[in-house]
């Protein structure tokens, strides 16, 4: 790898691979595929500073962590230059912060699963996420009346009126969602959910592409 080329991706946001690992306590959470932004590259130390800007992870890497940085020009915007950190770790994002563990000998770079980066929603959860995150207000609004359960997002109600199956399955949608983290209920009501940063950068991930860039080493 080039180092005086990768010093001078300081500041690029970039998105790495493999994808991070969530854990909260024992268990692990569904994985993000966050931006992070090249911090500072020490030549004298050795080491680069990355940041994940969703929530404010730094972990520190060794330049030998780093096994090649590839652009992303199509995601360039305002002068913000981007890209990607290919890397000889695995990033654990835990309670206790991030720590890295080494990749297992037999890690494939050529078999990079989109699995790996996309969480695992059911049909109807992804399809009420990718349209609360459309919503101006970014809410999902989930009611009990007289006439039955309505799930409303972006001037839609997704229950078909008098199905006891379709209620149950919208109720089912949001109730994921929020076991996830990508909706919140401020009032604690389980009427009003509200989209979460987590929320947003998943939708923009399912709206991704689904195409693996090819990874070039730096020499």
């Amino acid at each position: 790898m080039n180092k005086e080329m990768l010093a001078k991706c300081q500041g690029h946001l970039v998105r790495i691979r493999p994808v991070a690992r969530r854990f909260q306590g024992q268990d692990e959470l569904q994985p993000l595929d966050d931006d992070w932004r090249i911090v500072r590259v020490d030549l004298a130390r050795k080491v680069v500073e990355i940041h994940d800007i969703r929530c404010d992870h730094c972990p520190t890497l060794g330049l030998d962590h780093i096994h090649s940085y590839t652009s992303d020009p199509m995601r360039d915007i305002d002068g913000q230059k981007h890209g990607f950190l290919q890397l000889n770790v695995q990033v654990l994002l835990t309670d206790r912060g991030p720590q890295i563990e080494p990749l297992p000998p037999n890690y494939r770079r050529d078999e990079v699963l989109e699995s790996d980066a996309r969480p695992t929603l059911s049909v109807a959860a992804r399809e009420l996420l990718l349209q609360a995150a459309e919503d101006p207000s970014g809410v999902v609004m989930r009611l009990g009346t007289l006439d039955g359960t309505f799930v409303k997002t972006n001037g839609r109600n997704f229950v078909e009126p008098g199905s006891a199956r379709s209620a149950a399955q919208w109720r089912g949608a949001v109730d994921e969602l929020h076991r996830l983290g990508f909706v919140e209920d401020r009032a604690g009501k389980g009427e009003v959910f509200f989209v979460t940063a987590s929320g947003y950068a998943t939708a923009d991930m399912f709206r991704r592409p689904r195409l693996i860039p090819a990874l070039s080493v730096l020499r």
